[in-house]
């Protein structure tokens, strides 16, 4: 639970549908609404594809999807829990690039990456050491802030900047 973020986990569509029902009652006597139209369910398992029963919170359906997200990070439905990292990379290069192309030619390079330390790294690192990703993905997101410390520093594509030992995701 986070703010006004809820998410609730059950083994079972009948578990999670009694947390539903328990959530409703609780929301009643707190005089607490929730919006069904912001609200989904998500299926990871061995039977993700197959049908699942419509659940209800109160008088209201909550429809089923193939991928919520929550607090910024993407999941998807899968055999097992799915983490999509594109959307993160995309934010992240959104973010560098209102940097880097704005009016900053005229800071040195170290303010032009203590600008993007700051205000890009978290969106590229954000909620990372509570996932489980893949080498992959984790190899992926340090490519983001390679290709961005290349692009401050003026290297080439070809260019290694692992000798600055720049970004550790894990």
């Amino acid at each position: 639970m986070y703010a006004d973020d809820l998410i609730v986990l059950s083994a079972s569509v009948v578990g999670l549908q009694k947390c539903l029902n328990t959530l409703y009652d609780i929301s009643q006597v707190l005089c607490l609404d929730f919006n069904s139209k912001k609200s989904v369910c998500i299926a990871f398992g061995q039977r993700h594809q197959g049908i699942i029963t419509p659940l209800r919170l109160g008088p209201q359906h909550i429809e089923w999807c193939s991928s919520v997200k929550y607090l910024g990070v993407v999941l998807r439905a899968g055999s097992e829990l799915i983490v999509d990292t594109s959307a993160v990379s995309r934010k992240f290069y959104a973010a560098a690039n209102s940097i880097l192309n704005c009016k900053t030619a005229g800071l040195d390079d170290l303010s032009r990456l203590h600008l993007l330390e700051s205000y890009c790294l978290p969106v590229l690192t954000c909620a990372v050491a509570a996932l489980k990703l893949s080498k992959a993905q984790c190899k992926a997101l340090n490519v983001c802030w390679n290709n961005v410390y290349r692009r401050v520093f003026k290297f080439h594509k070809w260019e290694s900047v692992k000798c600055f030992d720049v970004v550790e995701v894990n």
